[in-house]
């Protein structure tokens, strides 16, 4: 089964990116700031272990939708559970120096582990789910290859409407890369 934690949209004692719906260009800045939070997290933690990941996500508020960071994980993996809980509970207070500069250095990917964004890894295990759950349910939960942004696509496409990237893009989905659809 899976489950979230929120872990937060930056640092505590960072300036956060507050909602503003008059600003067009509000939420893709909201998701910029998560996905260079996502970067620091693996920097500080390391890649996440097969059965998490860190994940930006869409929350509805009365003045509009917002986004924080989350680590998705299988709540029957202790390691994906305890990993989530180790962010959320010690999560940095201030960026690291390369998010501070706004410099992307990406998390190096274990052997024998497929790539995905940031080179950060995806195990036989979770493909096996990816293929279960576009069998099952139609669809997989991929990101943008433009902004990292996550979210559900039928699982025979690889091109779809992004929110944060406001445009028609493509999306990660290595069922296709792999020829397995």
């Amino acid at each position: 089964m899976n489950d979230h934690i929120v872990i937060g949209s930056c640092p505590v004692n960072e300036d956060l990116v507050y909602l503003d719906t008059s600003d067009p260009q509000n939420y893709a800045d909201m998701a910029k700031q998560c996905q260079r939070y996502i970067d620091c997290l693996r920097r500080v933690f390391g890649p996440e272990p097969t059965g998490a990941r860190l994940v930006t996500m869409s929350f509805p508020h009365e003045f509009g939708q917002y986004c924080e960071v989350a680590c998705k994980f299988d709540s029957n993996n202790e390691e994906a559970y305890d990993h989530a809980l180790l962010m959320e509970r010690n999560s940095p207070l201030t960026w690291d120096e390369p998010a501070r500069e706004g410099v992307k250095e990406p998390v190096k990917a274990k052997p024998g582990k497929l790539l995905g964004p940031d080179d950060v890894g995806m195990s036989k295990s979770d493909l096996e789910a990816m293929m279960k759950q576009a069998v099952y349910d139609g669809v997989i939960e991929t990101f943008c290859r433009k902004c990292g942004n996550y979210k559900e696509i039928e699982g025979d496409c690889d091109d779809a409407w992004c929110e944060s990237c406001e445009d028609s893009t493509k999306f990660y989905n290595p069922l296709i890369e792999m020829g397995a659809i």
